[in-house]
């Protein structure tokens, strides 16, 4: 039993609070938001969120949406 308690104190402090501070996503993904005003994970680390709200991509890539 401690050890399901640690592992989800553990997974709560390797988690990154969305800015609706509601939505978490792992430490190693980023917060985007999307379309309908909810927030969802990029599975990159410090992503760029695109425009269109349904795509992302990894740090120091550029949204080709076209």
């Amino acid at each position: 039993m401690k050890l399901v308690i640690l592992a989800i104190i553990l997974g709560l402090a390797m988690s990154t609070l969305c800015p609706d501070k509601k939505s978490t996503c792992a430490g190693n993904q980023t917060c985007c938001q999307l379309p309908n005003g909810q927030y969802g994970c990029c599975p990159y680390q410090v992503a760029t969120c695109c425009k269109d709200k349904q795509h992302c991509c990894p740090n120091g890539y550029e949204c080709d949406l076209e």
